[in-house]
């Protein structure tokens, strides 16, 4: 089966247009869009020898930088990178995201991965729509306070760890043995966190996670948040942090 009749099996919308190096190709239009409601497009391009290669010719990376997303930071692009290679696509210097299979064969396999992908940068672009300069700030905050307060213990920022689903989650720290990350008292953020701890517990129902909410600005909205997850993850309140840092150089 050609790439052609494997679109058309799949019910899919494709065209066939050429690459910048002049390779024939199809450019296929993905059910599934971005938080604006763009949609995602590959593109599908057969080598003389058989090869396949799908790509996103530096498309979603500019999709994600048009809709609010700076991907000029290491961290984001790093989190984005850790993302593709859990499905074996390759994130290059350029922004594009490739894959190349042996044969059309392996295409009709692993182009489920790329449908997966996308939904998962999807989810990836809503979270990060979520953590604005205040949050960044935020992270800084508590980085400063946890080292004050736990000065003995080794602490690393952006620590990954992966769940039942094979994705790859990022806290904002280890400390010790403990995955930190912060928090502000957002209903959207609060489902996503829950999402993340469940899959990581999924593979490990032992690891420690605590979350820290900021309180100190709407103390009742993220009591009313905190009583969501409290069941699921410790919470420690900003607040309460900042009291253990104020005890600990008292004594």
């Amino acid at each position: 089966m050609n790439c052609c009749n494997f679109l058309q099996a799949i019910g899919f919308v494709y065209e066939k247009v050429d690459t910048i190096s002049g390779s024939p190709a199809l450019r296929v239009t993905l059910p599934i869009s971005s938080h604006d409601g763009e949609p995602f497009k590959l593109l599908l391009i057969s080598l003389p020898e058989g090869k396949v290669v799908i790509s996103d010719d530096g498309g979603i990376i500019h999709l994600l930088s048009g809709e609010g997303i700076s991907m000029s930071g290491h961290r984001r692009w790093s989190s984005l990178e850790s993302l593709a290679d859990s499905f074996d696509i390759e994130l290059l210097q350029s922004g594009e995201l490739k894959a190349t299979y042996e044969h059309m064969d392996e295409v009709q396999y692993f182009f489920g991965d790329w449908l997966r992908f996308c939904s998962e940068v999807v989810k990836w672009q809503e979270e990060r729509l979520l953590l604005d300069e205040g949050q960044v700030a935020l992270v800084d905050e508590v980085e400063l306070l946890l080292k004050a307060w736990k000065a003995d213990l080794p602490i690393v920022k952006s620590f990954k760890v992966k769940g039942l689903s094979t994705q790859e989650h990022e806290f904002d720290f280890k400390l010790g043995d403990q995955l930190i990350d912060t928090i502000s008292p957002n209903g959207r953020t609060t489902g996503s966190k829950l999402r993340k701890v469940l899959d990581i517990r999924s593979t490990n129902e032992d690891v420690d996670v605590m979350l820290i909410m900021d309180d100190r600005a709407q103390p009742e909205k993220a009591k009313y948040e905190i009583g969501i997850l409290g069941s699921i993850v410790q919470v420690m309140k900003m607040s309460t942090l900042e009291t253990s840092v104020q005890d600990s150089k008292t004594h």
